[in-house]
Formats: C-alpha cells, structure tokens, sequence
C-alpha cells in the first residue's frame, strides 16, 4: 500500500560518506542488475566482489569461488575504486559555497522545519492568560516557534569505479555486458542508491576487451572486459572525526526585547535613556525659524538664547569647570546644531 504523501513523517537522516556510496554501487550492481550467464552448472547469478577484499577472507568466508587449486571460478565480476576527484566545476545542485554558522553547532543547509506546537502552546497560553485572564481562551495567536534542522554543506567529487568482467567464453561476455550498456537507455547515465541518498553515474563509452584466446599456450582460455563509470556523489559530514552534530536543530524567536539603556553626563551620573535634554540651535546666517524651536512673539527667526542676528548666545552648564565645554556633545544637522546639555 502506497504512503500517503500528506502525511509527514520523520525519518533519520544517514550521513553520505565514501563507504556510502561504495557500498550503494555495489548494490546496484549485485542487486538492480542481478547478472546471470550460462556456465557448466547452468544459468546461474554470477557473484559480485569488492577487489579490496584479501585473498585470505574469501577463502575462509566464501569457499565456493575458489576452485581446489585455490583459482577463482568464473565467471565472476570486480569492482574497485581508482579515482577521487574534486571538480570545481562540477558542483552538483549546490553552486554557491555556504559557510556554516559560527557557533558550537554549525550547519549549512537547512532541510526541513516545523511547528514546536509544546513552545508555541506555552506562548499562546501565557498571552490567553494575561489579556482574557483564561489560559486556553481561543484567539489569533500570532508568537509561532518554529523549529529548523540543518545539516552540513554536501561537497560534491567525481569517483571512478572500475567494473571488471571475466569470464571463460564470449557468450558470457556479451550476456553480461549488454545490461551496461542498455540500462542508460539512448545517453551514457544512470542513477542509483536508496531513499536517503541518490548519486548520478556516467558509463565511459569504451568497453576494452582482453582475450588469451589467440595464444596457443597451455593457459585456460579466458575473457576480460572493464568497464569505466564515472560517478558523481557527495560528502555531507566528516564521518567519524565529525565534531559538530549531522543534524542541527534550532528554534526561531518570537519576540525580541532590548534592555534599558542609560547616558552618562559631564559630572558622571547617569540618566535614564534617551538621555539629557537637547536644544536645536540654528547654524551661523540661517535664514529660517528651526521646526518646533520656541520662538518668542514678535520675534519670528529666532529662539532662546538667540541675540535676532542669527548668532547663538554662548551656553554655560552649572557644574563646569573652567576650561570643560559646556555641553556635552555637539552634532551638526541639517535642521541646525543639535547640542546635548550636561546636568
């Protein structure tokens, strides 16, 4: 029965490493592909091998590869990896580089997000309380956390992997070489792995051929194809010498709230923000009245202090001693001269 797509459920997220993808090619060739070719016991699958695997472990674990002699049987396919490459210009989905967030969690991408209904109930029932003094009174409630998860950058290389085929005649051959070719359809691709990570492969469009069919030496007749494919995949974490978590989890805030700020004046006290009192004063040969400056009737073009000629009348703060300006800080507007008064 097919899942229903409007259903979320949670899933854990398998980080992408270099055995992950070894491991999901694998797969795609032993399982997806189940080759099988004809041989003296009859049409049967042929087995798939990791090349890396000591002589010693196929012995003792998989005895019938191994003939008496201690030759493996064929036919039988290898898989190496021969190449890492990290191409620039091959960057997959993700072109821009985004460094992670400075703090102890990190994280690049983010990938999903929802609803923290505990949180967001608490705000909205603490708000019921206080403006219809009820705690689960039904209104608009507008303080909403939402959860975000975050994971690493994926850094996208390019691994070559070696497929090689061997087999005693060249009937197998060509049983197990046509799906390679076939499966890519009319272009060189494919794509392949699980629900938690999907990787674009690319075939080499050669497929070389060695044969000792033509010697005459008393060698067993044998066949070998390799078969180039080039694959594109990711890396997201650092496996285990990762620090910082794969996934991380942050909630947004729903209000922010600044402290009070205090000034500090020319006698050092200090004073409730925004601060001392301040007067506009207009600059030297303005020719218009300040906005909102107190102008004396009958006196139009100047304010307090203001001698009519447009000069200011020097300040003097109680509390300053000779030689200290008597203001604390002059800033010049475009209004005028805004001047900040000590105590």
């Amino acid at each position: 029965m097919a899942s229903d797509p409007t259903i979320i459920r949670e899933k854990i997220f398998a980080a992408s490493t270099l055995e992950t993808i070894d491991e999901a090619f694998f797969r795609y060739v032993d399982e997806t592909l189940d080759l099988h070719a004809i041989s003296r016991d009859g049409f049967k699958k042929v087995p798939v091998l990791w090349q890396s695997a000591e002589r010693a472990y196929h012995r003792k674990n998989k005895i019938d590869l191994r003939d008496d002699n201690g030759s493996l049987k064929l036919p039988l396919i290898t898989i190496s990896r021969t190449q890492i490459v990290k191409d620039p210009a091959r960057k997959g989905i993700i072109q821009a580089n985004i460094p992670p967030v400075p703090d102890a969690k990190g994280g690049s991408i983010t990938i999903a997000r929802r609803i923290k209904q505990d949180k967001t109930s608490n705000f909205a029932s603490a708000m019921a309380k206080r403006l219809f003094n009820q705690v689960n009174f039904p209104f608009r409630n507008e303080k909403v956390v939402y959860e975000t998860v975050t994971i690493p950058l994926p850094v996208y290389i390019n691994i070559l992997y070696e497929v090689n085929i061997k087999t005693n005649y060249l009937q197998q051959v060509n049983n197990l070489i046509t799906p390679f070719v076939r499966h890519g359809g009319q272009i060189n691709y494919f794509r392949f792995g699980d629900l938690d990570h999907r990787y674009e492969a690319f075939v080499e469009q050669d497929f070389s051929l060695e044969s000792n069919s033509s010697d005459i030496g008393g060698d067993e007749k044998s066949y070998e194809t390799t078969i180039k494919i080039n694959v594109l995949g990711y890396l997201v974490g650092d496996g285990p010498n990762q620090e910082k978590p794969k996934l991380v989890y942050r909630q947004s805030a729903t209000k922010i709230v600044f402290g009070h700020e205090a000034v500090l004046d020319l006698d050092g006290n200090t004073k409730p923000f925004p601060g001392p009192t301040t007067d506009v004063v207009p600059e030297e040969g303005a020719d218009t009245p300040i906005a909102g400056a107190d102008t004396p009737e009958g006196d139009e073009g100047s304010i307090d202090g203001d001698h009519g000629d447009g000069t200011p009348e020097p300040i003097e703060s109680d509390g300053a001693e000779d030689g200290d300006p008597p203001f604390g800080e002059v800033e010049i507007t475009e209004e005028g001269v805004l001047v900040s008064y000590g105590a």
